[in-house]
């Protein structure tokens, strides 16, 4: 998980001037075209219902040759979805996005479509492999133009199920940090 790398997105995605009004969606969808394409419709159906825009799609660029035989069987398909909205930013755009994203899981499988982050503020990259390949497999990592201030990597997967691509961590957000990033002994004022 990290911070949006804007610059890097401005380059294959036509983007307003202030990313404030925007999100990005990385998005795990069906290698069956048919599939794929009924998913991105209802995912588009859904966000425009919450007001959002569509800017366009990005296929995530990725080099599938560092992945394990079992990972490769169950690649899916990968694209990312920026959106934008008029009027609605921050916690507000967030609730929007959360509404459209659930509306949307709960009518298809995982299998068609899996929304691995849909946020103005972070996007996970993460998938069914190791996690010294996940700079190699995704291209995106590698990339001078992937400026960003903070980066989370975890590198766990569920040990009581069969792996899964969305059940790789990270997940879409963090829910709880150990550690503080403030000084817990600044002088009082």
């Amino acid at each position: 998980m990290t911070q949006i790398p804007w610059e890097l997105f401005a380059s294959d995605v036509n983007l307003p001037e202030d990313s404030g009004t925007c999100a990005v969606g990385m998005l795990f969808l069906s290698k069956e075209a048919d599939l794929r394409i009924d998913a991105k419709m209802k995912l588009e159906s859904s966000l425009l219902q919450e007001g959002f825009e569509i800017l366009g799609y990005r296929i995530v660029p990725v080099d599938a040759t560092v992945l394990g035989e079992r990972s490769a069987q169950t690649e899916p398909w990968m694209e990312q979805i920026f959106v934008s909205h008029p009027t609605a930013r921050d916690a507000e755009m967030e609730s929007l996005l959360y509404i459209a994203r659930k509306r949307v899981e709960d009518t298809l499988s995982y299998e068609a479509l899996y929304v691995a982050s849909l946020s103005p503020k972070t996007i996970v990259y993460k998938g069914m492999l190791k996690s010294s390949a996940i700079v190699r497999y995704y291209k995106d990592l590698r990339d001078p133009r992937y400026k960003v201030q903070y980066a989370l990597w975890h590198r766990r997967f569920s040990t009581n199920t069969m792996p899964r691509w969305p059940l790789a961590q990270p997940f879409r957000a963090v829910a709880k940090l150990s550690f503080s990033l403030r000084d817990p002994v600044s002088p009082k004022p």
